[in-house]
């Protein structure tokens, strides 16, 4: 028979597991986002895969606040949850205000290292 004290490390370890996979699941949804949103001609087909890159980088954005909201939520420091949020508040908003430029792809050498 387990005790409570085996049994708590286990559920932290699931609950950082779970944290860093949708954190990285938000950082790939971005890459892919702003990976289709590079184009040189705007033909129908390169318009379309924009279109679908931007709704990638939205919600790669609100998966990336999700895990920036989370880890606030397990007592992080801010500054921490802060670099969690960069990625999307930097390509994200970049994206609402300036999506037809190259602004988002810019951010994406920034906010990536992050």
């Amino acid at each position: 028979m387990t005790s409570v004290r085996s049994r708590r490390p286990r559920g932290w370890a699931v609950l950082l597991i779970t944290w860093a996979v949708l954190g990285v699941i938000g950082l790939i949804l971005l890459g892919k986002g702003v990976g289709q949103t590079w184009y040189f001609e705007p033909t129908e087909e390169a318009l379309e895969r924009a279109r679908v890159g931007d709704l990638l980088i939205f919600a790669g954005s609100v998966t990336t606040f999700a895990a920036a909201g989370w880890s606030r939520w397990m007592h992080t420091p801010i500054w921490a949850c802060a670099l969690v949020a960069a990625p999307a508040f930097l390509i994200g908003g970049l994206t609402l205000l300036f999506g037809g430029s190259l602004f988002p792809q810019l951010a994406a050498l920034v906010a990536f290292p992050v």
